[in-house]
Formats: structure tokens, sequence, C-alpha cells
């Protein structure tokens, strides 16, 4: 009888250790769960710690990092060369776990996807919360108008920090992909 105890504990003890591999006391509305297979889980809220352009012609790459201090890299896909791999009239891809699409762990997040729209939907939210939504176009009108000289856009603009400038140039990435999306139909 005892080795069978024995093996009864084990079973009940692996048992409560799965459970408690899949326990999560978060709602959906507070994960992001990007790819389940490869494991990427973002916690609202988020900060974006990085973000930055890359001399291709227009992709942007970046950190998000989120309440739990979990970081993940994202790419979109906005060079100029990227007509060549996807065509004119097809949506820029964006890409998780990679600074480049090239990178062989680069996941791409499907257009119209759940997890495309918890992606935006968290950086909008932290961009919201860097430049206040009733400022966001004043502020962004001038910050990239490259018409006005560099001396008279500083004296237009409030001190941004750099954390808001990081806010900008990823809200104008979102105002380019919506724009797309809604362009193309998705």
């Amino acid at each position: 009888m005892r080795p069978i105890k024995i093996v009864l504990t084990i079973f009940v003890l692996l048992f409560a250790f799965v459970l408690w591999l899949r326990w999560d006391t978060r709602t959906e509305y507070e994960v992001l769960d990007l790819d389940v297979a490869s494991g990427i889980w973002i916690s609202a809220p988020c900060e974006v710690t990085k973000f930055e352009m890359y001399l291709d012609g227009g992709s942007y790459g970046g950190v998000l990092r989120d309440s739990n201090n979990r970081e993940v890299e994202f790419w979109f896909d906005g060079g100029s060369r990227a007509e060549e791999f996807t065509g004119p009239n097809f949506p820029r891809l964006i890409y998780l776990d990679a600074q480049k699409s090239g990178q062989d762990n680069a996941i791409p997040i499907p257009v119209g996807s759940k997890g495309e729209a918890e992606m935006i939907s968290l950086l909008t939210t932290w961009v919201d919360k860097e430049i206040l939504p009733k400022d966001q176009d004043r502020i962004y009108d001038i910050f990239f108008d490259y018409s006005i000289r560099v001396e008279e856009r500083k004296r237009r603009l409030p001190d941004l920090s750099e954390s808001q400038k990081r806010a900008l140039s990823v809200l104008r990435v979102l105002r380019f992909l919506n724009g797309q999306r809604l362009e193309l139909g998705y």
C-alpha cells in the first residue's frame, strides 16, 4: 500500500504544480497574450522604454515594459523596402520579440487579430498617459512640422520629456497604421 501512496502523492503534487503554473489572477482585459506558443505575456499598464527609427526608411523598433518589469521587443515594418516583400496594398506588420523582422525569433502579429488590437490598445493607452489626448493634435502638428525652423518649433512646443518625445513617435506610427488599415479595408 505504501508504493500506491507515494505514486498518488506524486501525482497530486504534479497536478498542483501544473495548476500553479497555469494560475493567472489577472482579467483578460489586463493581459496581452500575443502568442501563447511564444510565451509572451504583457500586463497593463505598460510603458515604452525605447523607440527609434531605423535607417531603412521608416521601420521603428522599441521595447515595451509592463508593470511586472517584463519586457518585449517590438518592431513596426515600415521601411521603404517593405513594399518589395509585401506589395503596396498590403498593411505593414507589427513583429514581437525582435528589433528587426529578419531575426529568426520575430513573431508577426496578424493584421486584424485580437493580438494586434491589444498591442495597439496598450500603446495608445501609454501615449494618452504621456500626452493628454486634448493636446496631442496640437503638439503632434508642431513636433512633426519640418517647415518650421528648429528655434520656432522649440518656442512653440512645451518642454517635452524624453518619454513624451517617444510617445509622439509612437503616436505617429499608430496614426499611420490606423490610416493604412482603414484605407485597405481592414
